[in-house]
C-alpha cells in the first residue's frame, strides 16, 4: 500500500442528514395512512433498503429511468423498509407512502463532526472530495453549507450517468484527485456502495457506522464518526512506513 494522500467521502449520511431525520419523516408518513411504526425499528431496518437502492442504482441510475419505474423502484423500497421494521404493506400502498415521504420538506442538516474532521485532514495536507449518488446540485449545496473550500474534487452519479457502486464513478475520481487506488482512502455509510463499490477498483473502503446498525462487520475498517478519521489515516501510514 502506498502512502494516502486523498480521501473522498460520500455525502448523505456521511456529511449531511435530512432534517427531520428520514426515520420521523417516515413515521410521520405512515401515520397519515394509520399505520404506525416504531423510529428505532426503521432506523434498524435502512441498511437492507439502502442496499437494495444501491443495487438498482448500480444497474440504472434514477436519473435515467421513466417516471413510472422510478415511482415503482421508490414503492418496493418503501416495502423493503418497512417490512424490516415489522409492517406489511402492498406494493400500491408502499408507493402512496413514499409519495407522502418525498412530498415533507425536507433540508439538510450537517453532522457537527464534519467541519473539524475536514480541518484536520487539510492540515494533515490530504486532499478531500466527494463520490456520491446525490442528484441535486452538489456544487451550491457544497457552497450552502460553508465546506466548499475544503473539497478538492467532487463526482456525482448525475453528471456522469452511472452510480456508486459502480467502478467508473470511483475511476472518474481517482482521475480528479490524481491519485493512484492505493493513495486514496473511501469513507461512506452504505456496506455495497461505498466498501465493495471502491474496493472493486482498489481503493481502501472505510464505513462509517454513525448508528451503530452494523456491528460485527468485518469486510472494512468501520469507525462511528468522522473525527476518527485522521487518526485512522494516520495509522495506516504509519504501516506504510514501517
Amino acid at each position: 500500500m502506498a502512502r494516502i494522500r486523498a480521501v473522498s467521502l460520500d455525502f448523505y449520511n456521511t456529511v449531511v442528514r435530512f432534517e427531520p431525520r428520514r426515520e420521523q419523516i417516515q413515521a410521520a408518513a405512515c401515520a397519515e395512512f394509520d399505520i404506525t411504526v416504531d423510529t428505532n425499528a426503521v432506523l434498524r431496518a435502512y441498511p437492507a433498503a439502502d442496499q437494495f437502492l444501491s443495487e438498482e442504482n448500480g444497474k440504472l441510475p434514477l436519473s435515467r429511468r421513466t417516471p413510472e419505474d422510478v415511482r415503482e423502484l421508490w414503492g418496493r423500497y418503501e416495502m423493503l423498509l418497512l417490512a424490516g421494521a415489522g409492517v406489511t404493506v402492498d406494493l400500491e400502498l408502499a408507493s402512496r407512502i413514499f409519495e407522502r415521504v418525498w412530498e415533507t420538506r425536507q433540508g439538510f442538516a450537517m453532522f457537527p463532526d464534519v467541519v473539524p474532521s475536514l480541518q484536520a485532514l487539510r492540515e494533515k495536507g490530504y486532499s478531500i472530495g466527494v463520490v456520491t449518488n446525490y442528484e441535486g446540485g452538489l456544487a451550491q449545496t457544497l457552497l450552502d453549507l460553508g465546506i466548499a473550500e475544503f473539497m478538492s474534487f467532487a463526482v456525482t452519479s448525475e453528471e456522469i450517468g452511472v452510480a456508486k457502486p459502480n467502478p467508473e464513478i470511483f475511476e472518474e475520481a481517482l482521475k480528479r484527485a490524481g491519485a493512484g487506488a492505493d493513495e486514496v482512502v473511501h469513507v461512506g455509510d452504505q456496506p455495497l456502495a461505498d466498501v465493495q463499490g471502491p474496493a472493486g477498483v482498489g481503493i481502501l473502503p472505510v464505513l462509517l457506522d454513525r448508528d451503530g446498525v452494523f456491528e460485527g462487520y468485518k469486510d472494512a475498517r468501520v469507525i462511528s464518526s468522522l473525527e476518527e478519521l485522521p487518526d485512522l489515516l494516520d495509522r495506516l501510514n504509519a504501516e506504510w512506513t514501517s
